[in-house]
């Protein structure tokens, strides 16, 4: 039997841009014509607690003097994780519904039935010990554990804005990575609304 308490934490600070280029050609820098931008800008920290219990039964039984068979089952629980300070948000209508403040990072605990069986055999095919043929069979689980989720959580909105422009003109998109983080946001989202005049 096995217990293990995780606390993990991550600080994520992001400022990236991504330019999609119409031309991938010999063009130099300044007169490449991007077909869209993508700015990602924020600092987001996550803070995922999460417990896993595990333990399993496991034993050999000799059916016949050169055949035995191996049963055993795992059982392997993780309870279901949660933000240490409530910074979690769900949107639960994809097609424009608000974020509201969400306890856990799923619904339902999705491991609370990881019962994982376990077969083996082994048949000693001239008796002399020299020789045998062995076989096995499991089932395993891959738990859902903080440093799967917490990146994402933490860079996302709201404490982490992305956004994707497009119809530049030319050669105008490399303001952007001169301004502040805080200035390149608000040229990025007047982008999204007149992306003539933004840049």
């Amino acid at each position: 039997m096995a217990f293990e308490r995780i606390q993990y934490n991550e600080l994520l600070v992001r400022r990236r841009t991504a330019f999609s280029i119409s031309r991938a050609c010999q063009l130099p820098y300044e007169q490449a014509h991007p077909r869209t931008v993508n700015e990602c800008i924020g600092k987001g920290r996550g803070r995922t607690r999460e417990s896993v219990i595990a333990g399993y039964f496991q034993d050999d039984w000799r059916l016949f003097p050169r055949f035995t068979v191996n049963l055993g089952v795992r059982y392997e629980f993780a309870t279901n994780p949660s933000e240490a300070k409530n910074r979690l948000y769900e949107v639960q209508n994809i097609f424009g519904g608000q974020q509201v403040p969400a306890n856990n990072y799923f619904q339902s605990n999705p491991t609370k039935w990881n019962f994982e069986p376990r077969v083996g055999i082994a048949w000693d095919l001239t008796g002399d010990g020299k020789t045998s043929l062995r076989s096995a069979f499991g089932i395993f689980d891959v738990l859902p554990l903080p440093w799967l989720m917490t990146p994402h959580a933490a860079g996302d909105f709201p404490f982490a804005v992305n956004t994707t422009v497009g119809n530049l003109p030319k050669a105008r998109f490399r303001r952007l990575l001169t301004l502040s983080p805080t200035s390149a946001k608000q040229q990025v989202l007047m982008s999204i609304k007149t992306p003539d005049a933004a840049m």
